[in-house]
This record gives C-alpha cells, structure tokens and sequence, in this order.
C-alpha cells in the first residue's frame, strides 16, 4: 500500500513538473515572442511613417535600435523552430532597407525606390510569419499540457480506486 502510495505520489510530481514546464513553453516564450514581433512591426511601420515624414537620420537610427531590442527578444523567446530562418532574413531585409533609408531619400532612383519599398513588403510578411509560427506553436503546447493533465487525472483516478479497494480489503 505504501509503494503504491509513493509510486502514486512520484508520478503526480513527474507529471505536474513537467505540465508546468509545457505552460511556461505555451504562455511565457511564445506569447511574449509574438507580442515583441508585433512591436517590432509597429516600430517597423514607424520607422517607415518617419520616413515619408522627412525624419532626420539620428530619429531614424533611434527608432531603428528599437526595432532591433524588440525583434532579438522575440528571436530569445521564440519556441518555433521553423520560425528561424525568418527571423534572419527580417535581420537581412531591415539591414538593407536601413542602408537606403539613411540614404538621401530625394537621391533615390525610382528602381531603389521600388525595392525599398518591396523590401519593407517582405519584412512585414515575415513579421506576420513570425507571428503565426508563434501561434501554432504554442497552441500544440497547449494541447500537450492538456493531454498530460488528463493522464495524471486518470492515473490518479484509477491509482486511488486501486488504494481503496487494497485498504478495503486489508
């Protein structure tokens, strides 16, 4: 009865360690990566308003380290494996897109316009897949800490009857 006891006990233990660290991978991770993605987006689309508004390069390149803190914290807090490589070419577009708008913008030819332009396209494309990867991440967590609390539920069930019926019969 007592090994029955204890093995009930430890399970539980196992079980609800490891459901605990399954809710920190589906909330605290990928829920602060999509939020620090979609402030990277904001300050993105920011950077861009600021541009067509004539900012100077020092309001710019402020607005752009923020973008940077932002986006590495979802890269930190990221659970999404295929969400990698699109966190890299948004580092390699906002690099490029950067460049050209330290540029002088009168300057500009309208070819690199255009390619300003396609470029601050993708990186917004990739922020949204990012965000969704994110998403469809943590939902599968979700549904791992859930199953997991209903194996310990049913085990604990099943474990108890079977402690009660031994105590019956002692």
């Amino acid at each position: 009865m007592s090994a029955l006891l204890a093995l009930l006990g430890g399970y539980a233990f196992h079980a609800i360690s490891t459901t605990g660290a399954v809710v920190e991978n589906t909330f605290d991770r990928p829920l602060m990566a999509i939020n620090y993605a979609r402030s990277a987006g904001q300050t993105f689309t920011q950077m861009e308003l600021d541009l067509v508004n004539g900012a100077d390069r020092e309001s710019l390149s402020e607005t752009f380290e923020t973008f940077q803190s932002d986006l590495s914290v979802a890269k930190n807090r990221s659970i999404s494996e295929r969400a990698a490589p699109f966190f890299e070419d948004v580092e390699k577009l906002t690099a490029r897109w950067a460049r050209m708008a330290m540029a002088d913008q009168n300057a500009l030819t309208e070819a690199e316009s255009q390619q300003q332009a396609a470029l601050a396209s993708e990186i917004e494309d990739n922020l949204d897949i990012i965000v969704e990867l994110q998403t469809n991440e943590s939902f599968r967590n979700r549904e791992t800490a859930l199953e997991g609390v209903g194996k310990v539920e049913s085990y604990a069930l099943w474990a108890t009857g079977l402690a009660l019926a031994l105590s019956v019969l002692l």
